[in-house]
């Protein structure tokens, strides 16, 4: 899997954390209001496609938004792959 940025990793935390959907907007809001990071709408959104891409959360469509959901557990990110490398996403992914 390639390397998490910072910011994806506390995306992941915030949505293991809330255990609900999210929209990005709500998410904006979190990040302002409780992190103190003020990041613009387009820079969520390119984190977030980046987390899609990598299989690392869902988005679910519901009245013309978008949800976000994480798709892997907190346990599954942090098992040690280095064990058996490629093992994990090739059971879950294939």
């Amino acid at each position: 899997m390639k390397k998490m940025s910072e910011m994806e990793m506390a995306i992941l935390d915030l949505l293991w954390d809330k255990n609900e959907p999210m929209l990005s907007r709500d998410m904006l809001q979190y990040f302002s209001e409780k992190e103190g990071k003020e990041l613009k709408k387009q820079t969520l959104n390119n984190f977030l496609s980046k987390l899609l891409d990598k299989r690392l959360i869902k988005r679910i469509s519901a009245d013309r938004r978008y949800l976000y959901v994480p798709a892997v557990s907190r346990a599954f990110l942090r098992f040690p792959t280095s064990l058996c490398p490629g093992a994990v996403f090739g059971i879950i992914y294939s």
